[in-house]
């Protein structure tokens, strides 16, 4: 599906609508709206901060895993802009928590949850979550960007068969939750494919 806002085209994925449906398949009663929702707030935190180191979006994606921006590439982006566009994500989802937590308290607690899961798990180091777009940025800036893809090569192994261990353990629970385990093979097959 595709569609315009403005200058921006924005094509829409039937792969997220799958990944969607399976996830209010297998999510209890309000998790796949609450978790829309916080991915909503995450990639406007991304947008307002590419809005503030002044570039311009020309397509947004949206897949199974997540979303892809396009820019006009006409200019290159300074480390610091970088990380502000990277961390705004996390940042404004942790924020949307905290306020929803202050304003309706534990009403609200599906959402905070689900908030603060999405922020802290796109804040590891791994590539093709902002976490490892931030140590990317950050290494680069510091030790060029070929020494800093090859850190954030070893974090990514380092940190893929934990989490591949704590989703067999999901999956062995009585809820046998798999959203985590599926979500780490296609993070493993993007990191085997880079």
């Amino acid at each position: 599906m595709t569609m315009r806002l403005g200058n921006t085209k924005i094509r829409v994925r039937f792969g997220f609508f799958c990944v969607l449906g399976l996830f209010a398949y297998l999510a209890p009663t309000r998790a796949a709206e609450l978790m829309l929702l916080a991915v909503l707030i995450h990639e406007i935190g991304h947008l307002c901060a590419m809005s503030l180191c002044g570039v311009r979006l020309v397509a947004i994606e949206i897949g199974p895993f997540g979303a892809r921006m396009t820019t006009d590439s006409m200019r290159l982006l300074t480390y610091p802009c970088e990380l502000l566009i990277y961390l705004a994500g996390p940042l404004v989802g942790l924020a949307s928590a905290g306020i929803a937590l202050l304003i309706w308290g534990g009403a609200t607690a599906d959402f905070v949850m689900a908030s603060l899961g999405l922020s802290a798990f796109n804040l590891l180091p791994v590539e093709t979550l902002d976490g490892g777009s931030i140590v990317y940025a950050a290494l680069s800036s510091r030790w060029g960007p070929m020494l800093a893809a090859r850190w954030l090569r070893i974090l990514t192994w380092a940190i893929l068969p934990p989490l591949f261990g704590i989703a067999f353990i999901l999956l062995l629970q009585e809820e046998r939750n798999i959203s985590l385990l599926i979500t780490c093979t296609y993070l493993a097959l993007i990191a085997l494919l880079l």
